[in-house]
């Protein structure tokens, strides 16, 4: 029996570089990848339309000298520029190119940003060695200005929800609604609701009163008026209002709900998703393949995208399988979404 020596496809040969703390890919580089005349690459990158902000900052405009020593242009893209002009590169050949060119761009980027292990310090070296502590000293000093940073972007935050915990005033149903920023009717239905049961109403009154538990714990307080009639009569009105520790708690539960209202549209199926970012779902799928979001047939995440939580895969019955998270769509939106607009 004869053996047959199976043929091995070499993977094909990608060449990325670095400028000015960046990784590129070369016109020149990309033209003979993909097999292309270096001039039509370049008619190519200006055909685009591309806005002008995007033009500066994914192709960079540089010389070369050919054989002949004459110069020549050429330009260096970033990963962003690359994706765009390599998606009118069609073919199984072109596609091998364009998963291997995103490979290298991770692979390289990765290398980028990877820190340096600084050696173990010794502590009593280090205040013997002037230029060590001030190194240190730069190092803390530049922790201390971003915490401060942090916590003086929260200060008007905080100091909102203290004044409204440590505050000597109470406030009635209505105005506690328009403080918190909901209707007055969904306020009432939530404090009156188990398992929350704050305040309720006894047969035949028209005022709501506060669970004693809840007067005990001081959440809420009630507010005794009397109102004098044209005939002379008086008559005791009770009123609930909810105290400045009770706003502090309601304050807490409205700003998650509403978290969770700003995000009741994610994850979004793939058509969706290529809605918002104005392009057709079947090049979005090509992209996601390329990236290895998705399977071969569209219908699979890739498990470590799941992992990331850039993708779910939804278990309905008839439904679209995968599904984009905000996550997801910030990161595919940061290269498509500046080419849409």
């Amino acid at each position: 029996m004869n053996n047959v020596t199976p043929l091995v496809v070499p993977p094909p040969e990608v060449k990325l570089i670095i400028s000015n703390g960046q990784v590129v890919a070369s016109s020149l580089d990309v033209a003979k990848a993909f097999g292309k005349q270096h001039k039509n690459v370049l008619q190519s990158i200006e055909g685009l339309g591309a806005p002008a902000d995007f033009n500066g900052l994914n192709f960079k405009p540089v010389e070369y000298k050919d054989a002949k020593g004459e110069v020549r242009p050429a330009v260096d893209m970033t990963r962003k520029g690359f994706t765009l002009l390599a998606m009118g590169f069609t073919g199984s050949k072109a596609m091998q190119f364009k998963i291997a060119y995103i490979d290298e761009f991770d692979r390289m980027e990765a290398e980028l940003v990877k820190p340096a292990l600084a050696p173990a310090i010794d502590p009593m070296t280090a205040l013997n060695d002037p230029a060590a502590m001030r190194g240190l000293l730069l190092i803390y000093s530049e922790k201390v200005l971003t915490l401060q940073a942090t916590v003086t972007g929260q200060a008007p935050k905080v100091a909102a929800l203290d004044r409204i915990a440590t505050s000597d005033g109470s406030l009635c149903l209505t105005d506690a609604s328009k403080s918190l920023q909901t209707r007055r009717v969904d306020l009432i239905s939530y404090l009156s609701t188990a398992p929350v049961l704050w305040i309720y109403k006894r047969a035949g009154c028209a005022s709501w009163i506060g669970y004693q538990d809840k007067i005990q714990l001081g959440l809420v307080e009630h507010k005794v008026t009397t109102i004098s009639h044209s005939d002379g009569r008086e008559v005791l009105h009770q009123q609930v209002r909810i105290t400045a520790k009770g706003m502090g708690k309601l304050s807490e539960v409205f700003a998650a709900v509403k978290r969770l209202e700003n995000n009741v549209e994610w994850p979004l199926c793939l058509a969706d998703t290529a809605r918002k970012l104005n392009m057709p779902v079947d090049t979005l799928m090509e992209w996601m393949r390329v990236w290895h979001w998705i399977g071969p047939k569209g219908d699979s995440a890739c498990p470590i995208r799941l992992k990331q939580g850039v993708l779910v895969e939804d278990v309905v019955p008839g439904g679209d399988t995968v599904r984009v998270t905000k996550d997801g769509f910030d990161l595919l939106s940061s290269v498509f979404m500046k080419v849409a607009v």
